[in-house]
């Protein structure tokens, strides 16, 4: 269960219906999300990760903003294509790299 993203915070990002699914299936996605973000970001912990330039992923129980918004977009992108077949191409988000390009430890 994701200690940095709430249920009501993608409700909100996603302007979803508070009646249309259930808090366990969004918060299912935002762990996923999470999840992916961490290994995409190639760390364990997003508590204990770190950019190249030391500046810590989590700062006084925060994490960063831009990465919040990373696992906001990812667990968004989720609710919305919910299917394996989209009949549109599906791209990465370029505002996805930027906001996590200065986390990536690679």
């Amino acid at each position: 269960m994701s200690e940095y993203v709430s249920v009501a915070t993608l409700k909100e990002h996603s302007r979803i219906d508070f009646s249309e699914c259930s808090d366990e299936y969004l918060m299912q996605l935002i762990d996923a999300a999470e999840s992916s973000l961490r290994m995409w970001l190639q760390v364990d912990d997003l508590a204990t990760g770190m950019a190249n330039d030391g500046t810590p992923m989590v700062h006084e129980g925060n994490l960063d903003a831009s990465l919040v918004q990373a696992i906001l977009m990812l667990a968004a992108a989720s609710y919305e294509n919910r299917e394996s077949v989209n009949p549109v191409m599906m791209y990465t988000n370029p505002v996805f790299i930027q906001l996590t390009r200065p986390w990536v430890n690679r």
